[in-house]
């Protein structure tokens, strides 16, 4: 429990930089920025994250939904739920600063139907860029 208070602690310190910065990317990074601690339910439109709104890390996504929550408990892990109909490749950036169009990390293709996808780093984060989704086809899981 000390270890996990000392991770919170240690997240709030890093996303601080962050709290004044909008809940939208950067106007000419497109994207939906996700702060430690923070959870989104959103639509994809045109390839980006459309109609955000921040939930309560228990909520659960509607039909055309998916939601983004991410978590600091030692390492960081990003949850994404996908309850659209179909299948998802998208691309992550790694955010340091506001304004910081953010380093891409890696991601694997979200299954569709309400399940759920994880991505791990080893350190805290302070907030990860969603952005560019593409369709995938049913059964084309691909990671990178």
């Amino acid at each position: 429990m000390i270890l996990r208070n000392f991770f919170a602690c240690l997240a709030l310190l890093l996303i601080a930089p962050l709290a004044a910065a909008q809940d939208a990317a950067p106007q000419d990074q497109p994207g939906l920025i996700v702060r430690a601690g923070e959870s989104w339910i959103f639509s994809i439109k045109d390839g980006q994250p459309a109609d955000p709104r921040k939930v309560a890390d228990d909520a659960k996504p509607a039909k055309g939904e998916l939601m983004v929550t991410l978590d600091i408990a030692g390492a960081t892990v990003m949850t994404v739920a996908n309850n659209d109909e179909g299948w998802w490749n998208y691309r992550a950036f790694i955010v340091v600063k506001p304004g910081h169009k953010g380093n891409r990390t890696s991601t694997c293709t979200l299954m569709n139907g309400g399940r759920e996808a994880f991505e791990q780093w080893p350190e805290a984060i302070a907030a990860i860029r969603l952005a560019d989704f593409t369709p995938a086809g049913d059964g084309d899981l691909r990671c990178g």
